[in-house]
């Protein structure tokens, strides 16, 4: 990433062997480390309900960074990734869901001229709980599961709102973000065409969809508040 942007230049490329030492977590900086979340809630959300309700249990440990604890989590979520990549390995249909929160958040790290004042998973975050709200707006997910979201965001120490734009704003009028995909328009448009909750086929929302149709859920339709999720612990 520079200040000129970030993703300019990539390839498709599958590795062998995907190695990972959670005890390299505890080197990194808490906001850094907070910011990686971000990640972590997206992929509960549009893809495994067990892992979002674990995330809620255990949101302590996860901020301590428990050995125990992130090996789960980093196992889980490297096999998310994977599924989904292997599944659709240059973005046609499914791989669009890991876009979650990407489409403002993309937005809002541009106009942060991609700096440190908004790191990229502090931006992801923002841009799922607006995408949440305005899928609430649009009568497309209950207002349960957007809070159910919002607030394990906060629980993670991360932004879910913004009171005025970044300071390092350099975004032009009419400025149009991309998205990794070459089709996908990350356009910030009104909320019955942006890229938010919509219904799988099973009728259990999605929490991302396609302005142009609807993208099928990481899970094979099962989401954040797909049927059959076990309820929010108290």
């Amino acid at each position: 990433m520079t200040k000129a942007g970030k993703n300019l230049i990539g390839a498709f490329y599958q590795p062998a062997a995907v190695i990972a030492d959670v005890a390299a977590l505890r080197t990194l900086p808490e906001r850094h480390y907070r910011a990686g979340l971000a990640e972590v809630v997206k992929h509960a959300a549009i893809a495994d309900p067990r892992l979002f309700s674990f995330l809620e249990n255990n949101a302590a440990r996860v901020r301590r960074r428990e050995a125990g604890v992130m090996e789960r989590v980093v196992a889980v979520n490297c096999r998310i990734k994977a599924r989904v990549v292997e599944a659709d390995e240059r973005e046609a249909g499914v791989r669009e869901t890991l876009n979650f929160g990407h489409t403002l958040g993309h937005a809002v790290e541009m106009m942060a001229g991609y700096s440190s004042s908004l790191y990229h998973g502090e931006a992801v975050a923002i841009g799922m709980a607006a995408a949440a709200r305005l899928s609430v707006s649009a009568g497309k997910c209950g207002a349960p599961d957007a809070e159910r979201l919002v607030v394990l965001l906060e629980r993670f120490g991360l932004p879910v709102a913004m009171r005025k734009p970044p300071r390092h704003g350099r975004a032009p009028v009419g400025a149009r973000p991309r998205q990794k995909d070459a089709k996908g328009d990350a356009e910030i448009r009104p909320h019955g065409q942006d890229r938010q909750c919509d219904h799988g086929p099973g009728g259990g929302p999605l929490w991302v969809a396609r302005g142009s149709g609807g993208a099928r859920g990481a899970g094979g339709g099962r989401a954040l508040a797909s049927p059959g999720m076990p309820p929010p612990s108290r």
